[in-house]
């Protein structure tokens, strides 16, 4: 799924990172969809435009641990590649 595709991405992208962020940077896929009011057919999705848009250079500022079904939101990497 193209980021083009995606609907309202920016407010979703904020939301995402907030959801992670105010839980120590791992969030379960089923909190995630709560926080954004989406179905989880949908995340897979959401999830591969949001890798595409911020792990720059390979680097993984947000990666999915399928093990545990939790979304991880690397902070630190993420205010170093983005200047925050």
């Amino acid at each position: 799924m193209s980021v083009a595709r995606l609907g309202g991405l920016d407010e979703r992208v904020t939301l995402a990172l907030a959801a992670a962020g105010q839980r120590g940077g791992r969030v379960t896929r089923a909190a995630l969809c709560q926080a954004l009011a989406l179905p989880l057919v949908r995340l897979n999705g959401l999830l591969v435009a949001l890798a595409r848009l911020l792990n720059v250079d390979g680097q993984p500022v947000i990666e999915v641990d399928d093990g545990s079904d939790t979304v991880v939101l690397n902070v630190e990497l993420l205010k170093l590649q983005f200047g925050l």
